[in-house]
């Protein structure tokens, strides 16, 4: 399956332009989840993100970023203390009426294809994974994501590594020190309009640190994933074709009654217009596999309000589409929906509909 963000380019050049700019990310969402399964409950996301900051661009390839992050749920009344989303457990509450956060980002493009970030990640992209390993309700249900990154993109060759650190300790901490670690690449073969491709994945998360009021045991969680693509591109349309084999492992982590897991992904679609309209089918298979940073719906483990479950395999049929309308310079309007089937099982149909309005205006300050 593909998923696509797609950034103003508009916004970005402004940005470029100025040595000193006002730029504002926002993104007012509505997504509803329609689950019925032992996997999810359902629930509805309403609400809108705002990330006002100052980009200065110190030198043609040296910025800094500074601003902040508002995330507000339309009647929320507190927000996750931490990590809401993924196999780990969240560390709290907060009561707070939004969630507001610190943004700063230090950036350095050592040439056109290479780029080091420092601080608030580049995100929006899903880091090039797709639903099973990435859940783009990361971006309003996860606090941003911090640490280092290095993208790289050649001629035949695309990909990032990063580091997202959740949670910081201090010696005699009577909490863990948690962060992800990955890694996403894909090998390109060809240059024409038939273009065939190498996808690999690797997602870690640890849990652990030294210096603890209290021994804890070090907690380790891996996916990992290589596949075969082939994409074709003939005027404004295009269509994909790929598969990809998937790994979990785990170490010392008891809240996971599974070891190691694989699974099986084959996925196909059709794009229009620069994927200004794309609709994607894909069938997944999963045995023992834990998804850490993916959709919940692919997960041999499921928590609901009925407590944690566990299955030995999933079988998920995945359909889905999605439309964005660009007719302004700093505004694109989104419309999406999705539905899975899990195959043979009770309450076997869920779906999903998300409507996303993102604003990227940019004001120059300075010349």
């Amino acid at each position: 399956m593909v998923t696509l963000v797609t950034v103003s380019t508009t916004h970005a050049q402004e940005s470029d332009s100025a040595r000193i700019a006002l730029s504002v990310e926002a993104q007012h969402f509505f997504k509803n989840n329609e689950y019925f399964s032992h996997h999810a409950d359902g629930y509805t996301l309403p609400g809108f993100y705002l990330r006002p900051k100052v980009v200065w661009r110190i030198e043609p390839a040296v910025s800094l970023e500074a601003g902040l992050q508002w995330l507000h749920f339309w009647g929320a009344h507190y927000y996750p203390a931490a990590e809401s989303m993924g196999v780990w457990p969240t560390a709290g509450d907060s009561t707070a009426a939004a969630h507001v956060l610190p943004w700063m980002r230090a950036e350095v493009r050592f040439d056109r294809h290479l780029t080091l970030t420092l601080g608030s990640l580049h995100q929006a992209h899903h880091h090039g994974l797709s639903l099973p390993f990435y859940d783009p309700e990361r971006l309003f249900a996860a606090d941003p994501e911090v640490g280092v990154q290095l993208q790289a993109d050649y001629r035949h060759f695309k990909g990032e590594v990063w580091v997202d650190w959740r949670e910081y300790i201090w010696r005699r901490s009577t909490t863990q020190e948690r962060f992800t670690f990955g890694l996403s690449a894909e090998g390109r073969l060809g240059d024409g309009a038939w273009q065939g491709y190498l996808p690999v994945h690797f997602v870690a998360q640890h849990v652990g640190g030294q210096g603890l009021v209290e021994h804890r045991p070090v907690q380790n969680h891996f996916n990992a994933a290589a596949g075969l693509g082939l994409r074709h591109q003939w005027g404004l349309w295009g269509v994909a074709v790929e598969c990809h084999a998937a790994a979990y492992r785990q170490h010392n982590a008891p809240h996971v009654p599974f070891y190691k897991g694989w699974a099986f992904y084959p996925t196909a679609s059709l794009s229009y217009d620069s994927s200004a309209a794309i609709v994607d089918v894909g069938f997944w298979y999963g045995r023992h596999f834990v998804p850490l940073m993916g959709s919940p719906l692919f997960s041999c483990m499921g928590e609901t309000a009925d407590g944690i479950s566990a299955f030995a395999r999933t079988r998920v049929l995945t359909v889905g589409a999605r439309y964005e309308w660009r007719r302004f310079r700093h505004c694109s309007l989104a419309l999406e929906g999705r539905y899975y089937n899990h195959l043979i099982t009770a309450n076997a149909s869920q779906y999903s509909v998300g409507l996303y309005l993102d604003l990227l205006p940019s004001l120059p300050l300075l010349k």
